[in-house]
């Protein structure tokens, strides 16, 4: 098999894995708290991550990261803000909405950048993005349906909204952050923050038992729920990340960036085979926001490629 299609049957592997995650969280969550299932996936990924590390190049990789100030801030404030808020977010909003919000990581990173560092997005990015925009604003609103009817129902959902976005924004925080690190390698980087973003969860998780919001699994659910809890550390953190990290290195960023726009057709597919019927804004919505990613993918690729 030529590097090529190999890297992209490896990245549509990893985008797979990260699509199936939030309606296989959500499902879990009918037995067991967002703030717990974040605490077990991180902590069952930091010891698998510092494992390989150890194995590949001892300690001296951990023990300098963990010196490091910015990766406390990229681990604690990014990797543990951005999951947590996340699925904090997923308890009120559906998970086609949750996936529409995180697609727009991409437009938010150059918004990112055009304020931190002046770098303006050109015409044609700034009209997609535009787009976008409008795209998850019309799925996340149901057509303005939302507005125009306030219900608990309809405060909840923004409210989830609102949590994702914030969720997302946070790993926006972490991949500027993370790229200050480069000369580390992906895997140094995975586990430290890994290992990093473990005590915020843990803040976050007493803070939620604090409040009387945890949830543990009745005896007859610790089956289904182990499998998706399993699924969420195994395949959305661990695996996901080295097929990402492996396609990307194969195929280029850009191609994978393109591969990833697929993540929303993954949960809606998935979603649609659990049963759950889709609201035709939800769909129109999902498409202008892929369509409007993908044309200032390719039209990236055809501009770096002069």
């Amino acid at each position: 098999m030529h590097a090529t299609t190999q890297g992209l049957w490896i990245t549509l592997a990893a985008v797979l894995a990260w699509g199936a995650q939030l309606p296989i969280a959500a499902g879990a969550m009918q037995h067991i708290d967002s703030a717990t299932i974040n605490l077990i996936r991180y902590a069952v990924a930091s010891v698998i991550f510092v494992l390989l590390l150890w194995q590949r190049a001892g300690w001296q990789p951990l023990c300098l990261g963990l010196r490091t100030p910015l990766v406390w801030w990229a681990g604690g404030l990014g990797m543990a803000g951005s999951g947590s808020l996340v699925y904090l977010g997923l308890q009120y909003t559906r998970p086609e909405i949750a996936v529409l919000l995180i697609a727009l990581q991409p437009t938010m990173t150059a918004i990112a950048e055009w304020a931190l560092y002046r770098k303006r997005p050109p015409r044609f990015t700034l009209l997609c993005m535009a787009a976008a925009f409008g795209g998850v604003a019309w799925a996340v609103t149901r057509g303005g349906e939302l507005l125009l009817q306030p219900s608990r129902q309809a405060s909840h959902e923004l409210l989830g909204s609102l949590l994702v976005i914030l969720g997302a924004s946070s790993w926006v925080f972490y991949t500027l952050t993370s790229i200050k690190l480069r000369p580390w390698s992906a895997l140094q980087i995975t586990a430290v923050t890994c290992v990093t973003a473990l005590p915020s969860l843990l803040v976050f998780w007493l803070l939620y038992h604090a409040l009387g919001h945890t949830l543990m699994p009745q005896a007859q659910a610790w089956p289904e729920t182990g499998l998706r809890l399993a699924f969420l550390a195994l395949g959305g953190v661990v695996a996901a990340m080295f097929l990402w990290n492996a396609g990307a290195a194969r195929i280029g960023t850009l191609n994978a960036m393109l591969v990833l726009n697929l993540m929303p057709v993954v949960t809606f597919g998935v979603r649609a085979l659990e049963g759950v019927p889709l609201h035709p804004t939800e769909v129109w919505g999902a498409c202008v926001v892929m369509l409007a990613l993908m044309a200032n993918n390719l039209w990236q690729r055809r501009h770096s490629n002069r």
